[in-house]
């Protein structure tokens, strides 16, 4: 154990003390003004742009509320998160992990992972991306056994929760010397095998940088898409009809300056509500007999929506 820790402080302690100055300075030589506001909000996937707000409306009755960050970089306490039903990070948890002995970076990763599922979200969801070298490092059990209650790993993989589908790959490409989940000749291959019925999709890379991932994303047509990796090209984009939301929160100098990306979207039909109280519940029996028609823009659709007492 000694040993260990004298090889940590020979080899993970001079690359800490650059990186601090590394992200000094460039908090010093911002590449971009830091956005007004506290998030940016979109009332639902339709929408083709987002505004920044200080506080967000009350959710929608019959709607989810879901926020999108990415590429924290270990800055992830300088972003402001509001209450959500989920809370999803799109990959770059961690600067240049590839300076850094894989136990040294299990520390790092276990201080985001505290942090993560301490947040003001039901369920947490985040996939990694080509600067997260200790996540490739341990694989997917491995990172799994260390998740806090609440949160998921995907890698590849698909969870459904509050009734929806969730898919996530950290696949990229890129010309950095961080180069996790970029390994093979095709790396971007995975992206083009998204499940058919995904709602939202989990992407490092963004669409425009993957011709099997734009691809896939009109065929299977989620409601949301949302990635990171290329830091200028934060905000809401569109591939084809699919809202696509690049939630990288730093700036092209790694200043934390953009904000969290706050989407509404309509609850599946036949989802479970998590009720605490009935008079909760009435409320929500009341909202079916209005019907949902301005969510779904289907003439007479009447949203059903079974019950769950918690």
């Amino acid at each position: 154990q000694h040993h260990t820790g004298a090889m940590s402080f020979l080899l993970d302690y001079p690359f800490e003390l650059g990186h601090s100055i590394f992200l000094m300075a460039r908090g010093w030589r911002r590449a971009s003004v830091p956005m007004e506001g506290s998030f940016l909000y979109l009332k639902d996937p339709s929408q083709r742009e987002g505004v920044a707000v200080d506080e967000l409306p009350p959710v929608p009755p019959g709607s989810l509320r879901l926020a999108f960050i990415s590429d924290t970089h270990e800055q992830h306490d300088k972003v402001k998160i509001p209450e959500v039903d989920i809370l999803m990070h799109c990959g770059d948890m961690l600067l240049a992990n590839r300076h850094f002995t894989t136990g040294y970076s299990e520390g790092k990763l276990e201080s985001f992972l505290k942090w993560f599922g301490d947040q003001p979200a039901k369920h947490k969801v985040f996939i990694a991306g080509n600067h997260d070298l200790v996540i490739e490092a341990l694989g997917v059990e491995a990172v799994r056994e260390r998740l806090p209650n609440g949160v998921t790993y995907l890698e590849g993989d698909a969870v459904e929760l509050e009734g929806l589908k969730i898919w996530g790959c950290p696949a990229s490409t890129g010309k950095s010397g961080n180069k996790a989940f970029q390994q093979g000749d095709d790396p971007c291959g995975e992206l083009g095998k998204i499940p058919e019925g995904s709602d939202v999709v989990l992407t490092h890379v963004p669409g425009t940088w993957c011709g099997q991932l734009s691809g896939a994303l009109e065929k299977c047509a989620p409601q949301v898409h949302a990635c990171g990796h290329v830091h200028r090209k934060y905000g809401v984009h569109r591939i084809g009809q699919v809202l696509s939301v690049n939630a990288a929160v730093v700036d092209d100098a790694y200043a934390v300056s953009k904000l969290a990306i706050v989407v509404d979207v309509p609850r599946p039909q036949g989802s479970a509500l998590r009720i605490e109280s009935e008079a909760e519940a009435a409320a929500c029996l009341t909202r079916t007999v209005i019907g949902r028609d301005d969510f779904t823009g289907i003439p007479h659709c009447q949203m059903v929506w079974s019950l769950q007492f918690v």
